[in-house]
């Protein structure tokens, strides 16, 4: 349900497909772009990032 990677430990991720209701989740950012299928409709407002996001925050 929930990852925390080593690489990133400030970053927590949220298995949505694991909610009683997804839509209580807003996502703040999309991470693993660059494995993201042609068909995935992203949020254009989000900030993308083809892996992690840096550690820096």
């Amino acid at each position: 349900m929930v990852v925390k990677p080593d690489a990133v430990p400030q970053f927590v991720a949220i298995r949505t497909a694991s909610l009683d209701d997804p839509s209580w989740f807003n996502p703040q950012v999309d991470v693993w772009t660059s494995d993201a299928h042609p068909w995935d409709q992203m949020n254009p407002a989000l900030p993308k990032f083809e892996k992690y996001p840096p550690s820096g925050g």
